[in-house]
């Protein structure tokens, strides 16, 4: 059994391939990693500025908030 470094060692993978001077494994982690942080980044600036600039929310009556909440002013 292998230590946890078996992945940047490429004699250790399968193919025993080097992609930037690592294993294949390690190195299709890693590329995989900076995709997702590249597609959360211009998800975040293209769909998520929509969705966050929505206003508003469900408006309740007083009452219905003084029920639920109890009382929001002091002495109230």
């Amino acid at each position: 059994m292998g230590d946890s470094r078996d992945g940047a060692d490429p004699a250790a993978s399968y193919t025993e391939t080097a992609i930037l001077g690592m294993g294949a494994p390690l190195a299709m982690a890693i590329l995989i990693f900076v995709a997702g942080l590249v597609l959360v980044t211009v998800s975040r600036m293209t769909f998520a500025r929509e969705y966050f600039a929505k206003k508003g929310g469900e408006q309740v009556s007083d009452e219905v908030a003084r029920a639920a909440l109890g009382p929001t002013v002091p002495g109230a």
